[in-house]
């Protein structure tokens, strides 16, 4: 049964964000999306059900984790993610349930984390062959620091990113249950490299926000069920889904992530989250608009517990 029907009160508004592949902006535009929104008073925030991260980064990500908060597994996704809403804040492993850590580069798995610290269901898994990588001890050297349960990995054979929703099925949807907890008015959802980011339980799409950097396409009033979910399956491109939403007839609109110094990249990026919200808004429905403005005058901000008095 879905989420959809077991909760009484009405569901979020589900922005989708997804692209042609890694590093076209996915990240800085679902994270602008959550801060822009949040700023205007309406309870936002993120969700990326499949993540990955590279083992070499991750002890410069340390200084950003508490412990009680969050694992050692710690993308940088996630902490973006997590950090731009303050119902979330610190709580990376919640947002991105499932983290794939990869070395010396994404095509090379090491082992995968599903679950969150504040659940307490985290599990871990690796592969059952252990790739060969030209710097081994490196890679053990860096586990070793990490505290990376890897020795309590349950080994699978070939374990590569694309097995993300085939190793827990059931943790994305618990962590997305412990977000719907805090009755956000819109969850951002974004999307690995240019896979589609369905799992098990998800709500309906209502709006999609596609990136091919710099080129920004978004699809208001989508309005369709999320890809279904299969659970023994590999993780899906979103090259028919894009189709299929070209083929409706129904316009996107056509934007541009302009480039910018890194000390003005969070300002570019909300301004053009800002008008990416401003053509969505334009396609709702009157009672979506209403709903929203209830919202924004009840300000119903809930912050997450913390994981002593959560369960």
């Amino acid at each position: 049964m879905a989420i959809l029907h077991r909760f009484r009160r009405p569901p979020p508004r589900i922005i989708w964000v997804t692209g042609s592949g890694t590093e076209v902006g996915k990240t800085t535009v679902a994270a602008a999306l959550v801060r822009v929104l949040n700023r205007r008073g309406y309870p936002t925030t993120a969700f990326k059900p499949y993540a990955a991260g590279l083992l070499a980064e991750m002890p410069e990500r340390q200084a950003w984790r508490d412990p009680a908060l969050t694992g050692p597994e710690v993308g940088h996704d996630a902490i973006q993610l997590a950090n731009a809403s303050p119902l979330t804040f610190g709580y990376f492993d919640l947002v991105a349930p499932v983290q794939f850590v990869c070395f010396p580069d994404f095509t090379k798995t090491v082992m995968a984390r599903a679950g969150s610290t504040l659940l307490d269901n985290r599990r871990y898994f690796r592969p059952e062959v252990p790739l060969e990588i030209a710097d081994p001890d490196a890679r053990a050297a860096l586990v070793e620091s990490l505290g990376l349960a890897l020795a309590d990995a349950v080994p699978l054979p070939g374990l590569n990113f694309r097995d993300a929703g085939k190793i827990a099925p059931d943790l994305p949807v618990a962590a997305f249950r412990r977000l719907l907890r805090l009755r956000p008015h819109t969850i951002v959802i974004e999307g690995a490299t240019k896979f589609i980011p369905s799992f098990r339980g998800g709500l309906p799409i209502d709006h999609l926000v596609y990136l091919e950097r710099p080129a920004i396409t978004v699809h208001p009033a989508v309005h369709r069920p999320q890809p279904r979910f299969r659970a023994q399956s590999q993780l899906v491109t979103n090259d028919q889904l894009i189709r299929s939403l070209a083929e409706a007839g129904h316009p996107p609109i056509a934007l541009t992530l302009p480039e910018a110094a890194e000390d003005r990249q969070e300002a570019v990026a909300d301004a053009m989250a800002a008008e990416i919200l401003s053509h969505i808004v334009c396609t709702e429905s009157r009672w979506a608009r209403f709903r929203s403005a209830v919202w924004l005058l009840a300000r119903r901000r809930r912050t997450l517990a913390p994981p002593s008095s959560a369960r």
